[in-house]
């Protein structure tokens, strides 16, 4: 993110812009800055969800071979 950028949302916004265009802009549309957040956290799990779900099965093998020692 640049420094130029207020905060994440609006570094969410430009790098937004860039890639779609002009209308890029138009993401904070009759949304809050917490259901941008909101949102974008929601689209990163979906992105990650098949390794997350991986992770959180090895960590769960881990503590189960730990109980059974």
């Amino acid at each position: 993110f640049k420094i130029s950028d207020e905060d994440i949302h609006m570094a969410i916004e430009s790098a937004l812009t860039k890639h779609i265009g002009e209308v890029g802009k138009k993401l904070h549309t009759a949304r809050s800055r917490n259901n941008q957040v909101a949102v974008d956290f929601r689209l990163f799990v979906l992105r990650n969800n098949k390794e997350i779900r991986i992770l959180l099965l090895d960590l769960m093998q881990t503590l189960l071979d730990i109980a059974q020692e």
